[in-house]
């Protein structure tokens, strides 16, 4: 479930990475390895980034 939610952080509510996963006391790569499977789980296998996302990620 904990993962889920800051999943969800990232991807239902637009907020960065590195924002979520100091607030949650992460590393962010975990987080960003997280919503990167997520999303491969999600699209069937195929992980689409937006240019947002990709911007999010980064940071």
């Amino acid at each position: 479930e904990f993962r889920a939610e800051a999943v969800r952080e990232v991807i239902d509510r637009s907020r960065s990475v590195a924002d979520v996963a100091r607030e949650l006391g992460l590393v962010p790569q975990t987080l960003t390895k997280w919503v990167a499977a997520h999303r491969r789980t999600s699209a069937g296998g195929e992980e689409k980034l937006t240019v947002q996302d990709r911007a999010r990620i980064k940071e």
